[in-house]
């Protein structure tokens, strides 16, 4: 920089005019000398060798595009064994960067047709949130939560959306299509209850006889939507309205064991499948509960007795040994009774052997049993039960 001179200290102006020129002199000798110290450092630098900047290669070829005083100067240099590098080659590596979409390059997606850019079997994986905010922006979810779905989990489900999915949205088909695609869940596992089909409403004044029993069968009574008539409800198959689960605006999903108790998936489906004005509830089954692995030193076996294996018990009968377990006698009556199902209120199942085995219950009646000690047959680990292999087959 040129410094600031007081006109006072000059005694005419020759010698200020001199005083200037050596000043400007002085500076112009110290820019040609810094800029000769960086011209050495940037060629002695890797990266003044163009050809040692990686890129993709030769994606988008610029001679047809650039002027031709640019190809002259690069064609004369390389004939008179000049330096060949030119404005043209800084320009054609600047395009071979911009196309490259490795790391090396600018990862615009250049190199790919634009169409490409817009089908999800094509795109970058990265890009297919965009493809979803488009089409689906109801899944977003998909993307910030824990939901972890792969790739072709996305590209099945997107692919036809439209008729497989927004055609028939809020439908159970459209539920179904939703969780198979994308969290792979077997059709089988998914289940959709309509409550308000299980509600007890008016007969329309009709009985059974003139006694004003109730008809204990199916035949003039049952399902209130599938007879579309007042023939009324069976009272041992339906329920009262709560006001809660049991109405007519209600439904119950199920959705398999995995995503049973998953709130990720439960925001999901609500926003992207559930109706307006009906409520949800997210059903759990006794076969979505995965018990915690017990402790090897401290094993706790139980049996979880279910009706229709004591179905054809009296409560004040006693009944005879029928074999011997563990060094333990046993009664009860023969498995295949109640397989028949006929007698016992609908209950059809194997008949387990009186529960006195587990060596916790001493009663000799089932009226004699406390209802607690029923309720979970507990015993020691190495015992085995006599009721494990039961079936009914053969009977």
């Amino acid at each position: 920089m040129i410094p600031f001179i007081p006109y006072a200290g000059i005694s005419n102006n020759n010698h200020a005019i001199n005083l200037l020129i050596d000043l400007i002199e002085d500076d112009i000798n110290n820019i040609k000398e810094s800029s000769n110290n960086l011209d050495v450092e940037f060629r002695s630098s890797a990266n003044f060798n163009l050809n040692d900047i990686d890129t993709c290669g030769r994606l988008f070829d610029i001679t047809k595009f650039i002027p031709n005083w640019v190809l002259v100067e690069k064609y004369n240099r390389e004939s008179n064994n000049e330096s060949s590098l030119t404005i043209f080659d800084f320009i054609q590596k600047y395009y071979d960067w911009l196309y490259c979409d490795t790391p090396e390059g600018a990862n615009y997606s250049l190199s790919r047709n634009v169409l490409d850019l817009i089908d999800i079997r094509k795109t970058k994986t990265n890009l297919i949130k965009n493809i979803y905010n488009m089409y689906a922006n109801s899944f977003d979810d998909l993307f910030t939560s824990d939901l972890n779905v792969a790739r072709n989990q996305l590209e099945s489900f997107l692919i036809n959306i439209r008729k497989n999915f927004y055609h028939k949205k809020g439908t159970e088909e459209a539920a179904k299509k939703l969780l198979t695609s994308l969290f792979l869940i077997d059709e089988e596992d998914i289940q959709i209850e309509i409550p308000k089909e299980h509600l007890l409403r008016l007969n329309g004044g009709r009985f059974y006889s003139p006694d004003f029993n109730f008809n204990i069968t199916t035949g003039l009574t049952g399902d209130y939507l599938s007879r579309g008539d007042l023939a009324g409800s069976y009272l041992n198959g339906s329920r009262l309205q709560d006001s809660n689960w049991f109405h007519n605006h209600s439904y119950i999903l199920y959705s398999g064991s995995e995503y049973s108790n998953n709130e990720d998936l439960e925001r999901l489906y609500r926003k992207s499948n559930h109706p307006a004005g009906i409520k949800l509830i997210f059903g759990k089954q006794l076969s979505d509960y995965v018990p915690p692995i017990p402790e090897d030193e401290d094993i706790t076996v139980c049996e979880y007795p279910l009706l229709a294996n004591y179905a054809a018990y009296i409560l004040g009968s006693t009944y005879p040994n029928i074999g011997e377990i563990n060094g333990i006698s046993y009664s009860g009556i023969d498995s295949c009774v109640g397989c028949c199902g006929a007698s016992y209120s609908g209950f059809t199942g194997p008949t387990h052997v009186f529960p006195t085995w587990t060596q916790n219950i001493i009663a000799s009646t089932f009226f004699d049993i406390n209802i607690l000690d029923f309720v979970t047959l507990c015993y020691d680990s190495g015992l085995t039960s006599p009721n494990e292999d039961l079936t009914c087959d053969g009977c």
